[in-house]
């Protein structure tokens, strides 16, 4: 029997897809290509893991909650006169906050899985589709388009005299201070520090001593070492059984960074979704006026007919990242660190 060129390929047909789907990521090409990759990579494959405790690590970091990140839509959040700009600017945080990152779900975790300790010359390694990948704040700095301060260890500041910093001097030092009693501008930084600059799980409404000693860096625009915290932050986050994963976007800028090849890998990206934007400044209840060039609280009408102060948008709610933890977890973070 002579089998024709046309049933020949037929045949030939699903070999062939079955060989690309074998070598998996080593298959690159048009858009089928990804889609077979993203179906047969197994993140629990045990080559994926540079030991034994790495992928026992992984199955444990499999059910955890992953805080991707946020970007910050500048023209959005600017307009109005609000100084935010100037504010982000001054610390040399624009580019980070503002920059368009995919990222890659299944290699956060892998990443966090074969993440070593630091070593005593503030090394981490770790590897990623059997790529290693060596990183230290330097590194961070350098990824992300940040100043190399040499500002590590926040200690110009006491609780009390960090709250002066931001509200003033006549601020009451015992008073406690909320996000409520910020202007727009710094509620907006406020939110960006605990979302992007140190994200966490928790409730952001009220200050912590933590939180009171890193606003007053910020509004007092002292550059501090971000890529120093942001290393720390990603260990003490590793080590915690419970909490979520941090840094998605810093994550994926590493594994570029080391060559790592992410072409065909199930991604997320943040270009429309997870925004603070026009919308977040509406949920918050501040309307903008083209005829003043201005933002307002927007007011509504009550049943009984007298105007009252919009909703606005309560920092404790926070339903993309917030599933445990409180208001006093950077307060033991910090400790455990020793900050």
């Amino acid at each position: 029997m002579v089998r024709t060129k046309s049933a020949a390929k037929k045949q030939k047909g699903p070999a062939a897809t079955t060989s690309r789907r074998r070598r998996g990521q080593e298959t690159h090409g048009d858009s089928s290509d990804n889609t077979d990759n993203e179906q047969v990579f197994q993140p629990d494959n045990p080559r994926n893991f540079v030991s034994r405790n790495a992928r026992e690590a992984y199955h444990k970091l499999a059910t955890r909650h992953v805080i991707y990140g946020f970007r910050v839509v500048l023209e959005d959040i600017c307009r109005g006169g609000l100084h935010v700009k100037e504010m982000l600017d001054a610390m040399g945080w624009t580019e980070f906050v503002t920059r368009k990152v995919k990222v890659y779900p299944q290699l956060i975790k892998i990443f966090y899985a074969n993440l070593s300790a630091m070593d005593e010359d503030g090394v981490l390694r770790t590897t990623v589709l059997k790529k290693n990948i060596e990183f230290d704040a330097e590194t961070i700095n350098h990824v992300l388009h940040l100043p190399n301060s040499r500002v590590e260890e926040l200690n110009a500041f006491t609780e009390g005299s960090a709250k002066k910093a931001i509200m003033g001097d006549d601020w009451d030092e015992a008073r406690t201070l909320t996000s409520h009693n910020l202007s727009l501008e710094y509620r907006l930084m406020f939110w960006i520090y605990n979302h992007i600059i140190l994200p966490r799980q928790g409730s952001f409404g009220k200050f912590t001593a933590p939180d009171c000693v890193w606003f007053a860096y910020i509004v007092g625009q002292r550059p501090i070492n971000l890529g120093h915290h942001m290393m720390r932050h990603m260990v003490y986050f590793r080590r915690r059984t419970t909490l979520a994963l941090v840094y998605g976007t810093l994550i994926t800028l590493l594994m570029e960074n080391a060559g790592v090849d992410l072409r065909g890998m199930e991604s997320r990206d943040l270009y429309s979704h997870k925004l603070l934007n026009d919308n977040s400044l509406k949920k918050m209840g501040y309307v903008y006026s083209g005829r003043t060039n201005s933002r307002a609280m927007k007011q509504k009408r009550t049943r009984g007919g007298q105007d009252e102060e919009g909703e606005g948008f309560d920092e404790e709610e926070n339903p993309d990242d917030i599933e445990e933890g409180g208001p006093s977890q950077l307060l033991h973070m910090m400790r455990f660190l020793k900050i």
